[in-house]
């Protein structure tokens, strides 16, 4: 099943919006090795590379994904390619997390976050997901190497937050990783988190 789904989507070094295929690799890795509970959410949906490998494994599991994107043009090729994928277990919410509610009950044991890439944003997106997050549920984030005119949001608020959320792994690519998009890779392209009790 991933095989196709892999044959399908775009790496990172083709699509400057995506996240790296080691990325994917390392995710699908990480969630079939662990006894995640609940459904899964991915925060930034783009073009639904990155979602349609969360919803092939979620579909494996028996779970859902649901995924957050504000653009529904990158909405619709999502749609699509979930389509040529025979992907029917992700739910695309068209919405602007950062002036609406989520909206969704605490029963996600998997977030993605890859959204807006700045300290109040990234704060903001761990905030939320913290209310709908299981006792024991995983957070993972992309981006978190990357250096871009906002410094380092993603390592700085986990950085400034260490007593609250331990990096359990990183993941995907340790370098170059973003050679078509804005921003430098300074370190590895995502990490897996737990929020500390």
């Amino acid at each position: 099943m991933f095989e196709d789904i892999f044959k399908r989507i775009k790496n990172k070094n083709e699509h400057k919006s995506t996240t790296s295929l080691k990325f994917k690799e390392d995710l699908v890795s990480f969630i079939l090795k662990n006894n995640i509970e609940g459904n899964f959410l991915e925060i930034g949906t783009n073009r639904g590379y990155t979602t349609a490998i969360l919803a092939g494994v979620a579909k494996v599991l028996n779970k859902v994904v649901y995924s957050f994107d504000n653009n529904l043009e990158v909405l619709k090729e999502a749609k699509n390619l979930f389509q040529e994928c025979k992907l029917d277990n992700c739910f695309l919410i068209n919405k602007d997390i950062y002036k609406e509610p989520w909206g969704l009950n605490k029963d996600f044991g998997l977030v993605l976050i890859d959204a807006v890439h700045e300290q109040k944003a990234f704060s903001s997106d761990l905030l939320n997901t913290e209310k709908i997050l299981l006792n024991n549920g995983f957070i993972v984030v992309h981006d978190f190497g990357l250096e871009n005119k906002y410094g380092r949001p993603i390592y700085e608020v986990l950085h400034k937050n260490k007593n609250k959320y331990e990096i359990i792994r990183y993941i995907g690519e340790k370098s170059d990783w973003n050679p078509l998009g804005t921003g430098k890779a300074v370190d590895f392209e995502g990490v897996i988190i737990k929020i500390l009790e």
